[in-house]
């Protein structure tokens, strides 16, 4: 029965690991690109602001 638990266990460490670290990835993949967006919409409102001067 011990055996079983551990065994439950060990899976469920790895598991959690290997998950959290997809997580990590995507997360920073996401936040860059979505800095990337911005900073595409603030050189945008800049060259408008140029232009209208």
């Amino acid at each position: 029965m011990g055996d079983i638990v551990f065994q439950l266990i060990s899976f469920s460490l790895m598991f959690g690991v290997v998950a959290g670290i997809v997580f990590l990835i995507v997360s920073l993949k996401k936040r860059s690109s979505k800095l990337d967006r911005v900073e595409k919409k603030v050189d945008q409102l800049l060259e408008r602001e140029k232009i209208a001067v």
